[in-house]
């Protein structure tokens, strides 16, 4: 078989990055002499680009992959190619897989791919090569292309792969090598799937519902496999300088860990970066380990200020003092980190995202994030917004990430206050990254700069939340100083 991948990526105002589960889906295919291609749509109107790699490679099957909030996209592009291509259209990621419905309701997909595709891809792609009947291919979801017979074949979900280690590495040749320098060198990766955890806002648990298995749903290489992949994926890129990891949580066990940390200083010796959780990091120890292991900045969910309504709405059983005891000892270590942090949750009051700009100036993390909530489809947040008729269909397709507005209906807040809770926040973060990039590390400097960045809010949210040359150019210098 011969498949392009497409990956709609557009508009997101996120890092440069790679999609992991094309890679590690092309990784095993190439291992069973399938031929494989990927072209990253960043901007909305390259249709004349798509239906021109199309005619130029040829495929025998095409595949979208994309999220919720990049869904709107689909048909603009699935659509504009049917016209060009008569072969199989079919689509896969966190949103095919939570909302298989929405997928096939455009009318140029044919079916649909539900969890991970390595296996059903591999058998799909035996029907193709030797011609014969598709539509039993476990994990997908076929349509009828007869209009007349608008029938839904729904085939049985294949067992999530429970080990990591009988599965080829992934193959991120398919991504454009400049990624890395636009990350100062860094470049992305990922060893393990899903995470232990499931916060109620996250896909992960809504992904792991789709199985009929109920446990071990996260799986992570063991370390020297881990080791064996960066030091493969170092000779296919000599020109890297470090690693993100963007695993849901790489610090999720300290024996593992500790063990990782012991092979990568001896086999790869690279800065990296990572994700972790705030209550995994309480003590000096944990914290000389993750520098002793090469880690420039971890980055956690901070997501909401207000102790309560973290633990009661989103599931994650964290305190402020366990938050704000990880920031003392990885400052006393050295050790930056960066906090993801959301506004707009259902319920949440005007004087919850103070809580959350408050803590955040006060552990002060050499970065972060501020999004708006997104509601992914099948999560308990999303069923608890279906339930009090708190979503906006029409608003949740305006938006192509997650820092243009608020997408659900604020009870407890104005829509103004939600608005400026995140651009206060967000342009808190610029001030912090530009101390770092001066080497002016002081809080009258940050201060000085954050209030001259909120006389113009919308001005310079709307400079540091889409990709431009001027963001690119910050970035690519704050790396450079982890």
């Amino acid at each position: 078989m011969k498949i392009l991948f497409f990956w709609l990526d557009i508009n997101t105002g996120h890092k440069p990055g790679v999609n992991h589960g094309i890679a590690w889906i092309a990784g095993y295919l190439k291992s069973l002499g399938d031929q494989v291609s990927c072209h990253v749509f960043k901007k909305a109107d390259q249709l004349n680009a798509a239906i021109k790699v199309v005619k130029d490679y040829k495929p025998d099957c095409i595949g979208f992959s994309l999220t919720s909030n990049q869904s709107h996209y689909l048909d603009y592009y699935a659509v504009g190619i049917r016209k060009h291509f008569d072969g199989l259209i079919i689509c896969g990621g966190v949103h095919p897989t939570l909302n298989p419905e929405d997928v096939l309701n455009c009318d140029s997909i044919d079916g649909v791919c539900i969890g991970e595709g390595e296996r059903p891809l591999s058998i799909l792609s035996e029907h193709i090569d030797n011609g014969t009947e598709y539509l039993d291919t476990p994990s997908f979801w076929w349509k009828s292309r007869d209009r007349k017979l608008p029938q839904i074949t729904k085939n049985e979900v294949l067992p999530f792969v429970e080990d990591l280690q009988t599965l080829p590495f992934p193959d991120y040749t398919l991504f454009d090598a400049k990624i890395n320098q636009l990350l100062s060198g860094y470049s992305n990766v990922m060893i393990s799937r899903g995470c232990p955890y499931s916060c109620s806002y996250c896909c992960n648990h809504a992904i792991k519902s789709v199985y009929s298995q109920k446990k071990h749903y996260f799986r992570i290489l063991s370390p020297q496999k881990s080791v064996e992949l960066l030091v493969r994926h170092k000779l296919a890129f000599p020109e890297i300088k470090g690693f993100i990891f963007e695993d849901d949580l790489l610090l999720w066990n300290k024996k593992w860990f500790s063990a990782f940390s012991n092979e990568y200083k001896n086999r790869v010796g690279l800065p990296f970066m990572c994700n972790g959780r705030f209550e995994m990091v309480q003590d000096a120890e944990t914290a000389e380990m993750l520098k002793d292991a090469g880690c420039s900045m971890i980055n956690f969910g901070l997501e909401s200020g207000d102790e309560t309504y973290r633990k009661d709405y989103l599931k994650r059983n964290i305190s402020d003092h366990q938050i704000r005891n990880t920031a003392k000892v990885l400052t006393v270590a050295n050790v930056n980190y960066f906090t993801y942090n959301i506004f707009g949750f259902p319920m949440e009051t005007k004087e919850m995202m103070d809580k959350t700009i408050a803590i955040n100036q006060e552990i002060r993390p050499s970065s972060g994030q501020a999004f708006f909530f997104y509601p992914y489809p099948a999560t308990d947040l999303y069923n608890l917004c279906k339930k009090h008729g708190l979503l906006y269909p029409e608003t949740m397709e305006q938006v192509s990430g997650y820092k243009e507005l608020p997408v659900i209906k604020l009870t407890h807040c104005k829509m103004k206050e939600c608005v400026k809770s995140q651009q206060t926040l967000l342009l808190y973060f610029m001030a912090r990254r530009l101390s770092i990039v001066l080497g002016i590390k002081h809080k009258m400097f940050e201060w000085t700069v954050h209030h001259l960045l909120l006389c113009w809010p919308s001005l310079f949210t709307r400079l540091f939340s889409k990709d431009n040359i001027i963001k690119r150019a910050l970035r690519k210098l704050q790396y450079s100083r982890f």
